[in-house]
C-alpha cells in the first residue's frame, strides 16, 4: 500500500526538524497523490543547502512521477523562507510546468513551526502556454 502526502510529511517532518544542518528532500508522487519515492537530493550546512532542480527532477523522471513535494529545515529554528528558498520554488515551478511534473508544494520545517509555499499561497501560477508565450516573445519567433 503507498504512503499518503500527509503520513509521509510526518515522517519527514520528525526527521528533520532538530538535525544540526540543511537537508532537502523530494517526495516523488503518483496522480492519485501517494508517494512513489523520496529522495535526500542535497545536504549542507547550518544556514544553506545548495539544491539544483536537475537533481530534484533526475528522480523524478526515474520514478515516472506525476508531482514532486520538496521539503527541506531550517536549523536555525527560523521557518520563514529565504530568498534562496523563493528563487528555488520559482526555478522548480518552471522547470516543473517544462517537464509536466508540477511542484505540488515546497516545505521549510523548522522547530518554531512549519512554512508551507501552497498553504500560503505563494507558488508561482505558470502553464505551459506562459511559458512559450514569454519565450515566443523573448525571441520574436
Amino acid at each position: 500500500m503507498k504512503e499518503t502526502i500527509d503520513r509521509v510529511m510526518l515522517k519527514m517532518q520528525n526527521h528533520l526538524v532538530d538535525l544540526p544542518q540543511e537537508e532537502c528532500w523530494v517526495i516523488y508522487l503518483s496522480p492519485q497523490m501517494t508517494c512513489l519515492g523520496k529522495q535526500c537530493i542535497a545536504k549542507g550546512s547550518l544556514t544553506a543547502v545548495n539544491i539544483h532542480p536537475r537533481d530534484v527532477f533526475r528522480y523524478a523522471v526515474a520514478y515516472n512521477a506525476y508531482a514532486i513535494l520538496v521539503i527541506h529545515n531550517h536549523p536555525s529554528g527560523q521557518y520563514w523562507p529565504s530568498t534562496a528558498d523563493r528563487e528555488l520554488a520559482r526555478q522548480l515551478v518552471l522547470c516543473g510546468t517544462i517537464m509536466q511534473m508540477p511542484l505540488q508544494d515546497f516545505v521549510i520545517i523548522a522547530r518554531m513551526g512549519t512554512y508551507s509555499f501552497f498553504n500560503q499561497k505563494v507558488l508561482p501560477k505558470m502553464t505551459r502556454k506562459t511559458i512559450l508565450e514569454l519565450w515566443t516573445l523573448a525571441t520574436n519567433l
